[in-house]
């Protein structure tokens, strides 16, 4: 067993590129990183992992930061996410505000300020804000497509300030994602991923592409044990694309282009999301 164990951890070490953290409700399994939101971070989520994220809850429009940092004192977090608005950057960032101002002080957890997209235009927007802010987590990602994912983390890279730490969610794990984490020292620091969760619930499993398909396991009494173990077994896959460990024949071939540049395609302004700007220029 602790043979096993000790042979995970190792792939698992092998990735400096990106530290993957898994959006966890079980407990049924051990992995180093783990992501609970308000709602389900508790004890043992607490104990079946070394690092522990508390994100506020996005489904329920009732969680606040108040909500949030009671949580992360609750269960001893490392980290917590301030409640933010998926889509909007104004209400986001007067949320970021609030935190800074009336929760930081007591939560015991260090804080990743998020930014909803497009990342660059509202981190400049409040640059006196943000410029005194090391951790933050790219929010709003979930809607966009894998090459603009990719274009509007560099973008946010170009514009902020040395030294910080960035955390992606919802930017799931395509080839475009998995190549750019891997080429560039300060793409993202970290990620979250809820895939080996929610794809053996679906009946699937992912591949090297972490593309998904049908996949069926029983259900019934301790069956999320069976579960527990795909997932474990997919987030050691990802940690070992995002490794020095794969051939480099198989990377060229998992890639399928000559740089990430040809990868990513020009598609324009977000304009989408102009309705969430923010007006306000104070912080």
């Amino acid at each position: 067993m602790f043979e096993e164990l000790a042979a995970r951890m190792e792939t698992i070490a092998q990735n400096t590129n990106v530290k993957v953290f898994t959006v966890s409700n079980w407990q049924e399994y051990f992995y180093p990183y783990a992501l609970a939101h308000e709602g389900y971070a508790d004890e043992k989520v607490r104990k079946a992992c070394y690092e522990l994220v508390v994100d506020s809850n996005k489904n329920d429009p009732e969680t606040d930061n108040a909500d949030v940092v009671e949580k992360a004192n609750e269960v001893n977090a490392d980290y917590v996410i301030p409640k933010d608005y998926i889509g909007d950057q104004s209400q986001t960032h007067e949320s970021m505000v609030e935190f800074q101002k009336q929760y930081e002080s007591e939560c015991r957890a260090k804080p990743y300020y998020v930014l909803q997209p497009p990342f660059d235009y509202i981190y400049t927007e409040h640059e006196d804000f943000y410029s005194s802010i090391n951790r933050f987590a790219l929010g709003g990602l979930q809607g966009l497509d894998d090459e603009m994912q990719v274009k509007e983390i560099k973008r946010f890279r170009e514009v902020a300030h040395d030294g910080i730490t960035v955390h992606g969610f919802g930017v799931g794990t395509s080839v475009e994602i998995i190549r750019a984490c891997r080429e560039h020292d300060t793409f993202l620091d970290s990620l979250d991923i809820g895939t080996p969760e929610q794809s053996v619930i679906n009946n699937a499993i992912v591949d090297a592409k972490m593309s998904q398909f049908e996949f069926e396991i029983p259900r019934g009494t301790r069956s999320t044990n069976v579960r527990a173990a795909f997932a474990k077994a997919m987030l050691q896959l990802l940690n070992y694309l995002l490794s020095p460990l794969p051939s480099e024949e198989y990377m060229t071939e998992f890639y399928g282009y000559d740089s990430v540049e040809a990868a990513v395609t020009d598609q324009g302004s977000l304009s989408h999301f102009d309705a969430g700007l923010s007006n306000d220029t104070t912080a």
